[in-house]
């Protein structure tokens, strides 16, 4: 494997593109999230439940501008968390909705193929996925854009 698209690389990116994290927990699947709670809820799915918890260097606390500040002293005020959920930890009914957003077909061959890939693939997620790449195929085939089926 490349350098480039090493896992120590992978991390490398996350890290320096997410300066806000202290901490990062990072899954067998080389996902990354800011809580360990998301983390060990995503390797419900997998087979490798390792979670690496790695410090970040490019750490820089969060800054607060207060009326009289100059805004350069730190604060104690967590900075905004970021959405981490994976579109495969949602209910079936929820990833049917989550999937109307989705409209490359490379991108939900890969949540297929990382739903097969999980210790219990769920028949109706495996279902929702087909039916969106259907739906995608159909609306091109008619020369339609994906968005436009649905009006």
């Amino acid at each position: 494997m490349s350098k480039e698209n090493s896992r120590e690389r992978r991390i490398e990116l996350m890290l320096a593109h997410n300066q806000h994290i202290q901490t990062l927990y990072v899954t067998a699947d080389d996902q990354g999230f800011e809580k360990e709670s998301s983390a060990e809820a995503h390797t419900n799915r997998l087979v490798d439940k390792t979670i690496e918890a790695v410090k970040n260097p490019h750490y820089k606390k969060p800054v607060v501008n207060l009326p009289g500040t100059s805004g350069t002293a730190p604060t104690d005020t967590p900075a905004p968390e970021a959405d981490e959920t994976n579109i495969l930890d949602n209910s079936i009914g929820d990833l049917k909705k989550a999937l109307q957003d989705v409209t490359d077909i490379e991108a939900l061959e890969a949540l297929k193929s990382e739903e097969e890939a999980a210790e219990k693939p769920r028949k109706g997620a495996l279902d929702a996925i087909d039916a969106r790449i259907a739906e995608i195929q159909t609306a091109a085939a008619n020369g339609l854009d994906v968005d436009e089926e649905e009006e």
